[in-house]
């Protein structure tokens, strides 16, 4: 997860999903065998987009801290600077 973070924040105009590939392909992938990096690869198709994912952080993130003033993008992406 944590590398899906970091390249949320560095890399800001890749989609979700290719995110999701590279983090899996550089941490994960590398320790299982072939077949199953290329099922991993087509699942991670199905996920949802960049946008989607930083609302809803925003969404939970202002349940959780029950604030006034509304969280924005910057506020989510400053969260994650901590893993770039």
């Amino acid at each position: 997860m944590g590398e899906i973070l970091r390249l949320l924040v560095v890399k800001r105009d890749m989609p979700l999903d290719k995110i999701v590939v590279e983090a899996y392909n550089t941490k994960l992938g590398i320790h299982h065998p072939w077949m199953l990096r290329k099922v991993f690869n087509v699942v991670f198709k199905a996920v949802c987009s960049r946008e989607t994912f930083v609302k809803s952080y925003i969404k939970e993130k202002q349940l959780v801290h029950n604030r006034d003033t509304p969280f924005t993008d910057e506020d989510a992406y400053k969260d994650w600077e901590q893993f770039s």
